[in-house]
């Protein structure tokens, strides 16, 4: 499939029907949920493609989020290379991102949104990971079970 690029949108309003729904889930007071809400979209650009959209927030100085949901609501049975795709056209080609697998008592599972967490400078790394790039293609091995796809 030909990947296409992704496209700014206009920023959506956040709606108030949506805070009154996290107050009922959490408990919390919706006029509140709906000030955070909007002061969070502040902060935010969005983006989409024939595939996805991506919402880009501004954490801190260090770290920014990005928010990846299929467009059709469905769960994203990932495309390593999409995501990637993606931080390179939102953030940049040599910043760096990961997915955090957190502690339950941390675990945010509202919808199928996935979150990349970059960081915002280009020549920061984090303390693990590979130092040298190694990229094969479907011609590289023969080796059972070892298998790359055409880029």
């Amino acid at each position: 499939m030909k990947w296409v690029p992704m496209q700014p949108i206009s920023r959506p309003v956040p709606q108030p029907d949506h805070a009154l729904e996290l107050a009922r889930i959490t408990g919390k007071d919706a006029e509140e949920i709906y000030k955070m809400m909007i002061d969070a979209n502040k902060k935010a650009d969005y983006f989409i493609n024939d595939l996805y959209q991506v919402t880009r927030t501004i954490i801190d100085d260090d770290l920014i989020q990005l928010n990846i949901r299929r467009r059709d609501g469905k769960p994203i049975f990932r495309d390593w290379r999409h995501f990637q795709q993606i931080k390179n056209e939102l953030i940049g080609e040599e910043h760096e991102a990961v997915e955090l697998y957190p502690a339950e008592s941390r675990k945010v599972d509202t919808s199928n949104k996935y979150h990349l967490w970059c960081l915002r400078k280009a020549d920061a790394r984090f303390p693990f990971g590979y130092n040298e790039r190694l990229l094969m293609d479907e011609t590289d091995t023969k080796r059972p079970g070892l298998k790359q796809r055409k880029a």
